[in-house]
């Protein structure tokens, strides 16, 4: 019997030291699938109770279930009633049917399957109590290597880093962008942000305005000079860690930075749409002020520069490509890319670039300009 008894202790003690899981609470990741905007949203199922939850973490409503939920259900939480279209283990996708203007139906009343809202499970990874969070995260900076996903501009050839700072009630933010280890060009925003404890879980979730939903991060672990978050924001979730810097270091970098936000996080438009939202003055004007002053280079191919414009017309979150003349990778002098795009961030005179469409809402644009180069000098400009 020894043996049996042993091994009965061995496994008991191996499934406590396993991962706990949180099977009835859920964090809303995004809704739209082709345009993923943040869903900032709590859904906690327990027993015959559904209980949805802002993202300061209060209550909206109590639904009583009368079985486990799954799909095809309904549920009503006061102004929001949830369609549930489809529930995994996973995952749960919702349509809310008294929003048709951001869950819009075809024209025949059937929920369209790209508008819906997705809510993710969630891992309780270490308990971590809501003192100890605050105490590690504020008055101090971090940083991290920001890594590409769905929602990022296009870029091959930028290191991005993010720096942020917390104060006791806002969160200060500077991107910084590096090409051959040299900081080219900086830009900083600043939001309002909540720091919440539910079910066992900390959660940092943003604000910057009712009409400009921001993400809720998962607060996963604490170390002494480090923070790992996790991010639902995208199809793919992501770990984000954060490392101390010296609060020096983030002034340094916020002193030599522009403030640039995007009007709406969730998604930005293309160039293209709407009224085609290219510069008012033309490509010869965009090609005459880039080549002033300009910097000695060598070599021919493309320079490619993405970014957002913004609905106040102002330029940021870059991204870098560059080919050669048969479209291969290739990199251009340091000060020569450099001019480039703190040229381009100075551009002005842009038209609207808020949505004109009623099915698709959007008050930033997302543009590139790609500049061709010969012997080193820029010779033509598209689109």
């Amino acid at each position: 019997m020894k043996p049996i008894f042993y091994v009965l202790i061995s496994l008991v003690f191996l499934s406590c030291t396993k991962k706990s899981t949180i099977t009835d609470f859920y964090i809303g990741s995004y809704r739209a699938s082709d345009q993923l905007i943040p869903y900032p949203y709590f859904l906690k199922i327990k027993d015959t109770k559904a209980t949805l939850i802002d993202h300061k973490g209060n209550t909206i409503g109590e639904e009583e279930l009368h079985k486990n939920m799954q799909s095809k259900d309904t549920l009503k939480f006061n102004n929001i009633m949830y369609y549930v279209a489809h529930k995994s283990q996973e995952k749960i996708e919702v349509f809310d049917l008294l929003d048709t203007i951001n869950f819009k139906p075809y024209e025949n009343g059937v929920q369209s399957p790209k508008m819906a809202a997705i809510f993710n499970r969630l891992h309780r990874h270490h308990t971590i109590s809501l003192k100890e969070t605050k105490d590690q995260l504020l008055h101090k900076s971090w940083v991290y290597t920001y890594e590409q996903d769905l929602n990022s501009t296009p870029n091959h050839d930028l290191k991005i880093t993010t720096l942020l700072s917390f104060k006791k009630d806002s969160l200060y933010k500077v991107i910084n962008y590096r090409y051959q280890d040299q900081i080219i060009i900086s830009e900083y925003e600043s939001k309002a942000y909540d720091i919440i404890h539910l079910e066992g879980m900390n959660f940092i979730s943003f604000r910057n305005g009712t009409k400009n939903p921001q993400p809720i991060y998962q607060i996963s672990e604490i170390k002494n000079n480090q923070v790992i978050l996790t991010d639902f924001s995208s199809l793919i979730s992501k770990s984000i860690q954060l490392n101390l810097i010296t609060n020096q270091d983030f002034k340094d970098s916020l002193n030599m930075s522009y403030k640039y936000s995007n009007c709406f996080d969730g998604y930005q438009g293309e160039y293209y749409f709407g009224d085609d939202v290219t510069h008012k003055k033309g490509n010869k004007y965009i090609v005459n002020k880039i080549k002033n002053g300009i910097p000695a280079a060598s070599g021919n191919g493309y320079v490619i520069v993405h970014f957002n414009v913004n609905c106040k017309g102002q330029i940021g979150r870059f991204g870098l490509l560059q080919m050669n003349q048969n479209f291969k990778e290739t990199k251009f002098a340091t000060s020569f890319i450099k001019h480039i795009i703190q040229k381009v961030a100075e551009l002005k005179d842009w038209p609207s670039t808020e949505s004109t469409y009623d099915w698709l809402y959007y008050k930033d644009t997302h543009a590139f300009l790609m500049f061709k180069i010969k012997d080193g000098k820029i010779i033509d400009l598209c689109p």
